[in-house]
């Protein structure tokens, strides 16, 4: 049975349907959560919750033309959402994960800057950013995705996922570059929204 008909029957309620897209696709998804977040157990439970939506919104799957697209694309979101629910406990990266910084800001950091210190900044930064723009950003330096893989897991052209990377830089210089980043003084002992 091709996905189309399985949808058909899926948006009709068929637990049939829904078991034969789950075994024809769990370990596919699986394995793209895991290659984002490098956690064997946030990807089967992302997977899951993937999963559970289908279910919840069957009812809404009318104009889904291409079903592995569709599931590649709400993993992704998912993803996404494990890093931000991440992020309001703990500081979304680490110093391994955020890679070369002048790479990816086109700045220099002082010499005596603490490397938590950047982290905020980084982090407060990215956080400015227009959704769409910190997502692609965050898919594409934070988690390594390449650009193909963003466009096709978000579904938009290559060109946009282009631009929002190179708009994301463009930003994050200005917002960094303007802060005391530039000017070498420590963050830690200052107080924000005071």
């Amino acid at each position: 049975m091709d996905d189309s008909y399985l949808i058909l029957k899926l948006r009709e309620g068929s637990h049939e349907s829904f078991n034969a897209l789950y075994s024809k696709y769990k370990a596919l998804m699986e394995n793209f959560a895991y290659s984002l977040t490098k956690d064997r157990d946030a990807a089967k439970e992302i997977t899951q919750d993937v999963f559970i939506r289908l279910w919840e919104y069957r009812k809404k799957l009318d104009d889904v033309k291409s079903f592995k697209s569709y599931v590649f694309k709400m993993t992704s979101n998912q993803v996404y959402d494990y890093y931000k629910k991440r992020s309001s406990k703990t500081v979304l990266v680490s110093v391994e994960q955020l890679g070369n910084f002048q790479e990816i800001t086109g700045l220099v950091p002082p010499p005596d800057i603490d490397s938590r210190d950047l982290l905020i900044l980084v982090r407060l930064a990215v956080g400015t950013l227009p959704e769409q723009r910190r997502k692609v950003f965050m898919m594409s330096r934070w988690l390594g995705m390449s650009n193909k893989e963003i466009a096709e897991s978000q579904d938009i052209a290559l060109k946009t996922v282009e631009y929002h990377i190179t708009a994301a830089l463009a930003d994050l210089r200005k917002i960094l570059d303007s802060q005391e980043l530039t000017k070498g003084n420590s963050l830690s002992n200052k107080s924000y929204g005071k």
